[in-house]
């Protein structure tokens, strides 16, 4: 029977719109696959030949055609058996088409072979499924996502967790750190044997690889993404004489396999000079990530390392690491507060500065005698964003970064440690700067009056504010009382203190000299003086 809809009893055009979008991606699915944009393509090729070490003999491209004709080119990488597999991320709506070619050309299954795939408009309520992946925002100095929202890097530095978790351990460890306002998460993809004592490869002079071994970690990179965590993977990452003893041409087939298996998930890298700045890694980073999209890319010099000069025509690196370690003496606190950080920042072409290597929590001082505490962590950390234009920072615990499973009280130590007072407090430092337009700040030590960092570096104030100079943070270690120049506060300032270790705001009084006013803290301890214009 046949249904006739009077002009009364017409649909309205926008439903009728989603009616027709719906059948054509029901129509469009029997045919092509549908990926979100900013979803991930994953197609596998199964090789028409057996290679003795196919990850040494046999490589795969594939050139991926955007709707508009732009062109992208990407490695593939071999999956176990005669699997081959590659990943794309699309950042443009429309009909994708692909081609593969082959370094084999005998292997037919593996060259020429076209597809297509339709990208729709994106889906899910994550942070990147939302706002897309991450890149450097156009001022040079903090990251963004591909939809021009500010990305504010709080990242956890939990080294060797996502190779010994389990998967459901791993749930548990996403959840609790996406709750605690982190962002990202910073692992060593290692040479160390995972919890199945699978390794990333054998061998020395010509290695091979355990796909299983990568298998294991792709769930933890999804879920990672999934929880709105910042994959940041550090390649090799330590100081393991596999590593050290590994020739050059063989850690950057290794990196580039990396790069192929995870570049389409919502990551970063993190590459480590490591001691004496050994340039092979210059000349991996060129080969794996030079002249062709990529993921942001971080380079580390090495703890208490400045001068960055020497990496600045690097056009593949896109920021720059620094940190301390578990240097907590006062040496190191100078190095860090004396300026050459912020000095650093101020050079051409700009790029975000980012403590990626933080004092670890519960971890013993690089003296070895004492523990450090959230005292330390919450202070290296305050300095960190302040001292240059903020981009975020980073945090450890011991025992999460070891990923300790020793019970305590039915719980394992490494659980346990989630909740660390020093977490919390990253919590609150990232509930405080997103209260705020962070990304604007810039380091103004000439808006403090009095420095009593000048002779004792533990008690450093930093003071970093705006262009307009209507919005400033400034850090106060162990003062009672900061000296603030006036010409650094707006004509009606709002003034507050935000207390880092809990995250309450207190109102502030001020007392207004000729040239300077002083604002006494709220109490003991460390403070946040937050100035806002009140108009």
């Amino acid at each position: 029977m046949m249904t006739f809809i009077s002009k009364q009893q017409r649909w309205p055009r926008p439903l009728i719109l989603i009616l027709c979008l719906a059948l054509f991606a029901g129509s469009a699915t029997a045919k092509v696959p549908l990926v979100a944009k900013w979803g991930r393509f994953d197609q596998s090729f199964k090789s028409g030949s057996k290679y003795e070490n196919p990850f040494q003999q046999c490589a795969l491209k594939v050139t991926f055609i955007s709707p508009l004709g732009e062109t992208n080119v990407v490695d593939g990488f071999w999956d176990g058996g005669k699997i081959w597999r590659v990943r794309f991320s699309p950042g443009q709506p429309g009909r994708w088409t692909y081609r593969t070619s082959c370094s084999d050309l005998a292997n037919q299954e593996l060259n020429n072979q076209t597809g297509e795939f339709l990208c729709t408009s994106p889906t899910g309520q994550g942070r990147f499924a939302q706002h897309g992946p991450i890149r450097v925002a156009r001022d040079g100095h903090h990251f963004e996502h591909a939809d021009g929202s500010p990305f504010f890097w709080m990242a956890d530095a939990a080294w060797n967790a996502p190779r010994l978790s389990t998967s459901r351990d791993w749930i548990t460890y996403t959840q609790v750190r996406g709750g605690q306002n982190f962002s990202a998460v910073q692992w060593a993809a290692g040479t160390s044997p995972n919890a199945k004592n699978q390794s990333a490869f054998s061998g020395q002079h010509q290695i091979s690889i355990d796909p299983r071994y990568f298998q294991g970690l792709d769930e933890k990179v999804d879920l990672m993404n999934r929880a709105g965590l910042l994959s940041v993977i550090a390649p090799l990452w330590g100081k393991d004489p596999a590593i050290k003893n590994l020739p050059e041409e063989e850690i950057t087939l290794l990196v580039r396999y990396m790069n192929a298996r995870w570049g389409a998930y919502d990551v970063a890298w993190l590459l480590s000079l490591g001691e004496n700045r050994n340039p092979r890694w210059l000349k991996i980073g060129r080969e794996v990530f030079g002249g062709t999209a990529h993921a942001p890319v971080i380079l580390f010099p090495g703890e208490l390392a400045s001068g960055f000069d020497e990496f600045r025509n690097e056009n593949w690196i896109d920021a720059f690491g620094f940190g301390l370690g578990q240097n907590l003496d006062s040496d190191s606190v100078k190095w860090l507060v004396s300026g050459p950080l912020g000095r650093e920042s101020t050079n051409q072409p700009a790029r975000p500065f980012i403590n990626v290597f933080p004092p670890m929590e519960n971890g013993l001082t690089g003296q070895g005698r004492e523990r450090i505490t959230d005292h330390d962590v919450r202070h290296i950390a305050w300095w960190s964003l302040l001292l240059t234009p903020p981009a975020g920072v980073s945090y450890g615990a011991q025992d999460v970064a070891t990923w300790n499973s020793t019970k305590q009280a039915s719980l394992p130590t490494w659980q346990l440690s989630l909740f660390l007072p020093g977490a919390k407090q990253m919590s609150h430092l990232a509930e405080t700067c997103s209260s705020v337009d962070w990304w604007t700040l810039r380091p103004a030590p000439h808006s403090v009056a009095t420095q009593p960092g000048r002779n004792a570096p533990e008690r450093f104030i930093a003071s970093s504010e705006n262009a307009a100079k209507n919005l400033s943070f400034t850090y106060v270690p162990e003062e009672r009382t900061v000296e603030m120049m006036l010409e650094a506060l707006p004509a009606a300032p709002a003034i507050q203190w935000v207390n880092p270790r809990t995250g309450k705001k207190s109102a502030a009084v001020a007392v207004v000299g000729p040239r300077a006013c002083q604002l006494p803290t709220p109490d003991v301890g460390d403070w946040v003086l937050c100035v806002k214009s009140g108009k």
